[in-house]
């Protein structure tokens, strides 16, 4: 059942169409933002959103099985510990009812594909780290909405003399 399970989960189809589902169910995050969507196709966007969440449960159950001849390597893989943690956090009922951060979650899937991200323990400091920039309160609202129009004199190329009084000699004191 390992070796099944293996030649699934490292083909290249899967890892393709893992990251086709996670990027739709992203854009399908993104537009449930809109208030008129919601409105609209609520029962829709649910039944979708369970749909999405039912294939990540089946994926990480096969990346499960794939490592059951040795299970220490699965667990080894930080990628596989945060696409589990990801999607038991999604069938809690408490963080499932917090959206913000099951979206932010799940929308995190996607840099498990990129390859300069070396080590991902480090993307939630990262992420505090951005989000107290973001809500600090010192910073201006919009930073590019000033702009000057300084004279044309103020640009010109000036050689300024500074004058400089002579200092006279003096001899060696006597200290």
């Amino acid at each position: 059942m390992a070796a099944r399970g293996r030649a699934v989960t490292e083909a290249r189809w899967f890892a393709v169409t893992v990251f086709v589902l996670i990027l739709t169910n992203a854009a399908i995050l993104g537009i449930e933002t809109y208030s008129g969507v919601i409105d609209r196709f609520d029962e829709e966007l649910k039944l979708v959103e369970h749909a999405f969440l039912a294939v990540f449960t089946v994926e990480i159950l096969l990346r499960v099985a794939a490592h059951l001849d040795r299970p220490s390597a699965f667990w080894r893989d930080p990628w596989n510990l945060f696409d589990l943690a990801v999607v038991v956090c999604a069938l809690l009922p408490v963080v499932r009812e917090d959206a913000t951060v099951l979206r932010l979650l799940l929308l995190a899937r996607v840099l498990r594909y990129f390859d300069r991200v070396a080590r991902p323990e480090q993307l939630v400091t990262a992420a505090l780290a951005a989000m107290r920039v973001l809500t600090d309160r010192c910073l201006p609202q919009d930073v590019q909405a000033e702009a000057y129009d300084w004279p044309v004199a103020f640009s010109r190329r000036r050689v300024w003399h500074v004058g400089r009084p002579r200092t006279r000699s003096i001899g060696p004191c006597d200290c």
